[in-house]
């Protein structure tokens, strides 16, 4: 799959035609300052967010439907919807 761009509809950890969880990511995060401008660092993936973006590897912001929030992704997490 190609990397998912803002705007785009995905499926979070798809396997065998399922899925954790969809949604639309809303923006795409190459360092810590992006990252905070959607979470803080009391956020209980902020570190593990912050260390992707260190290491050179976009966080990948979803908009999760039914209520769930927002949550980051590695490109690897997400698939394109059918």
């Amino acid at each position: 799959m190609a990397a998912p761009a803002q705007g785009d509809k995905v499926y979070v950890s798809k396997l065998h035609n399922s899925y954790a969880a969809k949604g639309v990511v809303i923006d795409i995060c190459n360092d810590k300052g992006d990252l905070e401008e959607h979470f803080t660092e009391d956020h209980p993936f902020f570190m593990t967010y912050t260390s992707w973006v260190k290491n050179d590897k976009p966080v990948y912001i979803v908009e999760l439907e039914s209520n769930l929030g927002l949550a980051g992704f590695l490109k690897q997490e997400l698939s394109a919807e059918d």
